[in-house]
C-alpha cells in the first residue's frame, strides 16, 4: 500500500477526525497509515483510536476510506 496522498490527508473527514477518549486526531491516523497500517484494527493498535467507547468508529472508518484510496497512476 502506498502512503496517503496529500489531498487525502487534507480531506475534511481526516482533518476533522478526533477520538476524544484517547486524544487521537486525523493527522495521527494518517501517520499510522503512512507507516503501514492497512486496516482498522492496525490503526487501532498503533494509535489507540477507537479502543475505549468506540463512538468514533463510524468517523474513523470514513477517515480510513479516504486514506486508503489508492493513488491514481497515469496511463
Amino acid at each position: 500500500m502506498s502512503e496517503p496522498t496529500p489531498a487525502a490527508t487534507a480531506h475534511p473527514l481526516v482533518e476533522g477526525y478526533r477520538c476524544w477518549c484517547v486524544g487521537v486526531d486525523g493527522a495521527m491516523v494518517a501517520k499510522a497509515v503512512a507507516a503501514g497500517a492497512e486496516s482498522l484494527d492496525a490503526v487501532r493498535r498503533i494509535t489507540g483510536a477507537c479502543t475505549r467507547c468506540s463512538s468514533c468508529r463510524p468517523e474513523l472508518e470514513s477517515c480510513l476510506r479516504v486514506l486508503f484510496i489508492p493513488r491514481s497512476h497515469p496511463g
